[in-house]
């Protein structure tokens, strides 16, 4: 078994799950390479006008080049690259990572105080502390597990992720199909 063969299947219902979701002028976000998965289906699933599906981007940013902004002097860069995104229009954006504690959209809410943003895991490690800490992730959901939620879909992830950034690092690459076959 590959990854691709398990997990791909797993990655369409997370993305069914976000399309029942949104309205057609809304704008969602995939995050580059961990949302892949979902990219390529909806991608195809637009082809099919069987559901409406918004515009789309992929987003080929990470948390390490969103901490950029916090050098004044690349800022005005990081947002001059993040012009072609969008997240300066109106509208709602969607934000979809694979997820743990929202550092990308907490960042991006920074730099875009005023836009309206959506946030969807594939798991979320965002606790209470953490929406104090990043009131952009109030909203936030995490769809194979959530630890705000009271019953997770499934506490074995808890125990695999468990903060351990090799094990996180892991399932990045395994729920991103990069080990495919």
């Amino acid at each position: 078994f590959f990854t691709r063969d398990i997990y791909m299947p797993l990655r369409i219902l997370h993305m069914l799950s976000i399309l029942k979701e949104i309205e057609p002028q809304d704008t969602l976000h995939l995050m580059a390479r961990d949302s892949l998965p979902e990219l390529i289906f909806a991608s195809q699933l637009k082809k099919t006008n069987i559901l409406p599906i918004p515009k789309m981007n992929y987003v080929t940013v990470s948390t390490r080049l969103l901490r950029q902004m916090d050098d004044p002097a690349k800022k005005p860069q990081l947002l001059e690259f993040l012009k072609q995104f969008g997240f300066d229009k109106p509208g709602k954006h969607w934000i979809i990572d694979i997820g743990f504690s929202g550092e990308t959209p907490h960042r991006l809410s920074l730099l875009y105080p005023d836009a309206d943003f959506e946030t969807r895991f594939l798991m979320s490690l965002a606790d209470e502390e953490t929406v104090r800490q990043r009131p952009v992730m109030q909203n936030a959901k995490g769809y194979i597990f959530d630890s705000r939620e009271t019953e997770n879909k499934d506490g074995l992830i808890k125990m695999i992720i468990a903060n351990d950034v090799k094990n996180i690092r892991l399932m990045e690459d395994s729920f991103g199909g990069v080990k495919t076959s």
